[in-house]
């Protein structure tokens, strides 16, 4: 039968020692060489061909180009190319027009001051007409219909100068005279009317008179600390004062001119 014949053969070949020892000396002979070919054969210099030098490992991992300059550095200087660099700036057409302010308007020519100022009884100026050069010599004075009136005369030094002459009327208290224009306040009147001349108005020797009218009492000319030639007029009562000068409008300079001075009582 199959089962008994396998028997045999199992026992047969078990009971051959010969056998056994070779078949064991086979089995250590393949082990042997296979621990001689892992350990020094040529197993381990395939192994060692098979690992990637260093310097191929540096140039893989370093991209073309783009490797660091300085010795042993890890971060690679890596330089943008110029298409990039070029491409971050807006184009030239599209950047923003900065506007360029326009000149101021040039201002139209002050107007000329009038020669007359009408009754007031605020502060108010005249102007001279001809720009000529003017000295103050004298005054005079005297009652007129419903008002009281003092004239200063000028003299024309010369018929131009360099600016305009231009004279105001200021009604004041007789205690801020002093004070405000270095000129004595007058001796006599309830209030100051001062005339200032700015400009090219000169003063020979200052001089003081008393009209002893009804309104007007008192008139002084004199240089004040300021360096302005004034006139302190010494007046009564609360009246309105009108300031004028005919002879300075537009045109040649007369040899004399007048600034007048009305005051109401």
């Amino acid at each position: 039968m199959l089962g008994v014949t396998t028997r045999r053969a199992l026992a047969g070949r078990q009971g051959n020692p010969l056998t056994s020892v070779i078949g064991v000396l086979l089995a250590v002979g393949l082990v042997g060489l296979a621990t001689w070919a892992i350990m020094g054969g040529g197993l381990a210099g395939l192994a060692t061909d098979a690992s990637p030098s260093p310097r191929r490992s540096t140039a893989l991992a370093s991209p073309s180009g783009a490797a660091s300059s300085v010795p042993g550095s890890v971060v690679p200087s890596i330089a943008p190319p110029p298409a990039a660099s070029a491409s971050l700036a807006p184009p030239a057409s599209t950047s923003p027009q900065t506007p360029v302010p326009s000149a101021p308007p040039v201002p139209p020519p002050p107007t000329a001051l009038p020669t007359d100022t009408g009754f007031t009884c605020d502060a108010a100026s005249i102007g001279d007409g001809t720009s000529a050069t003017w000295r103050l010599v004298r005054s005079r004075w005297g009652p007129r219909n419903g008002f009281d009136q003092v004239a200063l005369i000028l003299d024309q030094r010369r018929p131009t100068a360099g600016q305009a002459s231009v004279v105001t009327v200021e009604s004041v208290p007789s205690s801020e005279v002093e004070a405000r224009f270095g000129l004595p306040a007058p001796s006599d009147g309830e209030r100051a009317i001062v005339l200032s001349f700015i400009g090219p108005v000169q003063l020979g020797t200052p001089f003081v008179g008393q009209p002893g009218l009804s309104v007007l009492r008192e008139v002084r000319v004199g240089r004040g600390s300021d360096g302005i030639v004034h006139a302190i007029i010494g007046v009564d009562g609360g009246g309105c004062h009108r300031l004028s000068a005919p002879g300075w409008v537009p045109g040649p300079p007369p040899q004399e001119a007048e600034i007048v001075l009305d005051v109401r009582p």
